[in-house]
């Protein structure tokens, strides 16, 4: 554990991102966002679109349908906000009232999750109101509303469970003296289903993979916003 309330761990697990780390690597990803946002609005990735999104058209089954159906609700606000408090609640409570440093840093990780959740689909709607992009004219198999750029399940998905594996895979490290947690399975988890998500959205014809690209790049951009901010609460006061 660390050492004078503010101070780094000393044996920080190799995965632990700081929070320098974090926000420069967001910055990255805002740049990626604006450079997709412009081939967008230019028309440049049109072709690039229509032929991903027909491909995947021409693939529809019965059967399909119903599994990226039951895929994109993982994306919707049915099943994230119930757990994102579930989530939240488990960090908040996950040590004793004895072990105060721990139980404060916990807190912070509780937190972090509900505004990474929150904050993205709030930045998403207002993306979508500056974008005002229209959705594909392929016959929908899902309902969506609103504009289509970036894609807000892909977008909040990718959010959420950034933030969450990530906090998650601190809190048993503090758990456990920061020795021996691999957070290798919950990112591979939280990894594939949103990408499965994203591909649901094409899939169902709602989305452009321009749409849904972006969305990544945003979700990403602001999952790590969200972890520098809680890895400067952590260690950098």
């Amino acid at each position: 554990m660390a050492e004078g309330g503010g101070r780094l761990d000393r044996e920080r697990p190799h995965w632990r991102l700081s929070p320098r780390t974090a926000a420069l690597s967001a910055a990255v990803l805002v740049g990626l966002f604006a450079g997709l946002a412009c081939a967008v609005a230019s028309g440049r990735v049109a072709d690039l679109d229509a032929l991903v999104a027909g491909w995947l058209a021409g693939l529809r089954h019965p059967l399909v349908t119903v599994l990226m159906q039951a895929v994109t609700w993982l994306g919707s606000a049915a099943f994230l906000v119930p757990l994102g408090l579930l989530t939240a609640a488990w960090v908040w409570s996950a040590f004793p009232a004895s072990a105060a440093l721990p139980r404060r840093q916990a807190r912070h990780g509780a937190w972090a999750v509900l505004i990474a959740l929150s904050g993205a689909w709030l930045l998403n709607s207002a993306l979508k109101s500056v974008f005002q992009r229209a959705r594909p004219d392929l016959p929908p198999l899902s309902e969506a509303f609103g504009y289509s750029f970036p894609s807000g399940h892909a977008m909040v998905t990718l959010a959420f469970f950034a933030v969450s594996s990530y906090v998650v895979a601190v809190t048993f490290s503090t758990a456990r003296g920061g020795r021996h947690t691999h957070p290798a399975v919950l990112a591979a988890a939280a990894a594939v289903v949103t990408l499965l998500v994203g591909l649901s959205r094409i899939y169902l014809g709602v989305h452009f993979p321009s749409d849904v690209a972006a969305g990544f790049a945003a979700g990403a951009a602001w999952a790590l916003t969200v972890i520098a901010g809680f890895e400067w609460l952590r260690h950098g006061r």
